[in-house]
């Protein structure tokens, strides 16, 4: 139910299958019922993640706007100004407001009563487990029938390089990038609050010192700033503390300084690794050393399990499998 509120995504699985061209000694063992078994089960929990992570976020923007709208809307209509409008289009303003309230209510109801928060990170939690699981299981897959072909450990490599190691170094470069830039969407937003903010400031103090709006230019004096001070600095007052919390719960819910130095620190371990050990492993593999290959792998594994870690703490219980060492 509530489809509306987040879309099933998937294709991890065919990125894998990418990386292993039809011909090489490889593919009898990606074909096999086993992998095609754990790909459509990783895919799957895959899918439910994306799925629930995109509720979330859906539900909480929902929330979120609705009650920014419900207190600018709110605002707005205490300005003395609004006394002049016709009946019409306070009414409207009213719908608006009742409205706005009503569906973030309804929006907190549908949160605390579905966790897709608490699912999603769960759920997320397996599938990168499960995900790294295919790739252990490829490296310790063996040929049946006859020997294994020459080369076919090096290929194994070339996928957990391409498809594991470079695609995560990838993402979280993707990521560094979004976390970086997501700043520069509350600009407006935080400038029009401080306007606001300025704005019943100064009414607060020409009031204070009895300037009289026949003082004041022109259409300005015309507002009755001053004659009407209390209602012009409540509804500014709370057109800039809905903004302002608009962007305090994002800045919250997406935080984005926090992923980007966690993002960042893991793509440097990835980085580092790869350029340390990068040479020396595909030497390795290409003289057939298994060990050295699954400590490669060991290394690629506990990087993305420390950064697990933040899911790790929230869900200790949580019944995914850990990765294997």
């Amino acid at each position: 139910m509530f489809e509306f509120f987040g879309r099933r995504k998937s294709g991890q699985w065919n990125r894998i299958l990418s990386a292993v061209p039809p011909g090489s000694a490889l593919r009898p063992i990606i074909d096999t019922p086993k992998f095609q078994d754990l790909g459509r089960t990783y895919e799957a929990t895959n899918a439910e993640a994306l799925l629930m992570q995109s509720r979330y976020r859906r539900l909480r923007m929902g929330q979120l706007v609705l009650v920014t709208v419900a207190a600018v809307v709110g605002g707005i209509s205490v300005f003395p100004i609004t006394e002049s409008l016709p009946f019409g289009i306070k009414s409207h303003l009213g719908a608006v407001w009742s409205a706005a309230n009503f569906g973030s209510v309804g929006l907190i109801w549908l949160l605390n009563k579905y966790g897709p928060d608490d699912v999603w990170m769960r759920t997320r939690l397996q599938a990168e487990r499960q995900r790294v699981g295919l790739f252990q299981a490829l490296l310790d897959a063996r040929m049946t029938g006859n020997d294994e072909p020459a080369g076919l450990l090096t290929e194994k490599l070339d996928v957990i390089e391409s498809a594991l190691l470079r695609y995560q170094m990838g993402f979280f470069a993707s990521k560094i990038r979004d976390a970086r830039s997501s700043h520069r969407h509350f600009r407006v937003w935080k400038a029009i609050a401080t306007v606001a903010t300025v704005c019943s400031f100064c009414i607060s103090m020409m009031a204070w010192f009895g300037v009289g709006d026949s003082v004041l230019p022109g259409v300005v004096g015309a507002l009755g700033l001053i004659r009407h001070a209390f209602d012009w600095r409540l509804g500014l007052s709370l057109v800039s503390s809905g903004l302002l919390a608009y962007v305090s719960a994002r800045l919250a819910m997406d935080q984005s300084d926090r992923n980007a130095q966690l993002y960042s620190g893991t793509l440097n371990r990835l980085t580092d690794l790869e350029a340390a050990e990068g040479n020396s492993v595909r030497d390795a593999a290409a003289r057939n050393d298994q060990a050295s290959v699954q400590g490669y792998l060991n290394s690629i594994k506990a990087i993305l399990e420390d950064d697990l870690g933040v899911w790790k703490g929230t869900f200790e219980n949580s019944d995914a499998p850990a990765m294997s060492k």
